[in-house]
């Protein structure tokens, strides 16, 4: 019982993660911030998200939403935005 067992994480990358939102968005026109998420990647998987989101906008790329504090956010593809 004296054995290790070593789990390597695997490095996730804004980029790739923006590409993926990006073709997500393109099929569905819109959807909402939480169901990007992926429970397996845990909280930086969530950060990861957050920061792909907010490059996208930076880059005028989406469009995020939310009517009220506190209400779901959801994302819109714009169309022709730079990518």
């Amino acid at each position: 019982f004296n054995r290790q067992l070593v789990v390597d994480r695997e490095e996730l990358s804004v980029r790739e993660r923006m590409a993926d939102i990006l073709d997500r968005i393109g099929r569905s026109k819109s959807m909402r911030f939480e169901d990007l998420f992926v429970p397996e990647e845990g909280r930086q998987g969530a950060v990861v998200c957050f920061l792909a989101l907010l490059e996208l906008a930076r880059e005028q790329a989406v469009i995020l939403v939310q009517n009220q504090s506190f209400s779901p956010i959801y994302i819109r593809s714009r169309e022709g935005g730079a990518s």
